[in-house]
């Protein structure tokens, strides 16, 4: 083997399995394999009357031990300061649990409780009606908001009258500016934060019925309404 050739293990240092190496990890790789395939060629053309001292080989290898040892201590460190930054801004969200917060998601309808629909940055000159559906998207009720900056309490009766079932509706305004062009946004309503998690290394929210949302899509955080009136 001469000095140019490679080790045959740099062929399958990118991947164990079906997990990738990370970058910096093939490059040790790879570079201790040209290391090997150098020594290996230095042992091969050594004079055999004269051999090169076997301490002196045994040095070589600790030294890029050494070295490739600190390296994976550094990427090890590196990663570990990052899962703590990521905890750290996890616990930030945490006093959410517990809190209603409003985020354009669908409502948890129970049976019998009102929802609060609210829309976002309605002008005060604009008119506005409120579509609400189920979840096979079929419209149960249409309503016209009762206040300038687009809530309305939705009783959970359709336009016939009728009381919906309990289950999932989600609601759209219709928004008609001064101009008379028409444009539709999603409404939001308030649900209970169940949980908070870390997803690809950011926050979640998790909202009662199971919606889940980023921080920054939440659009107010308050006091659940029960121990708001209890206090």
């Amino acid at each position: 083997m001469d000095a140019g050739t490679t080790h045959p293990a740099a062929s399958t240092a990118s991947t164990i399995g079906t997990q990738t190496v990370p970058e910096k990890r093939k490059d040790i790789s790879a570079d201790f394999d040209t290391f090997l395939s150098l020594l290996t060629a230095q042992l091969r053309s050594q004079d055999p009357l004269n051999p090169v001292n076997s301490t002196d080989f045994i040095a070589q290898l600790a030294s890029f031990s050494t070295v490739e040892q600190q390296t994976r201590t550094n990427e090890l460190l590196a990663d570990f300061v990052a899962g703590f930054d990521a905890a750290g801004g996890l616990s930030g969200y945490v006093s959410w649990i517990g809190q209603e917060v409003a985020a354009q998601v669908p409502a948890q309808f129970d049976g019998s409780t009102p929802i609060e629909f609210q829309a976002v940055n309605i002008d005060s000159g604009s008119s506005a009606s409120l579509t609400i559906r189920n979840d096979f998207g079929t419209a149960v009720a249409e309503l016209v908001p009762g206040a300038a900056n687009g809530e309305y309490i939705w009783d959970g009766r359709t336009s016939a009258g009728e009381l919906a079932p309990a289950g999932t509706y989600s609601a759209e305004f219709t928004v008609t500016g001064p101009g008379g062009k028409p444009t539709t946004q999603p409404a939001a309503v308030y649900a209970a934060v169940r949980e908070v998690r870390m997803e690809a290394g950011s926050a979640r929210i998790v909202l009662q019925g199971g919606a889940t949302i980023a921080p920054e899509g939440a659009l107010a955080v308050r006091t659940p309404s029960s121990d708001a009136s209890a206090s």
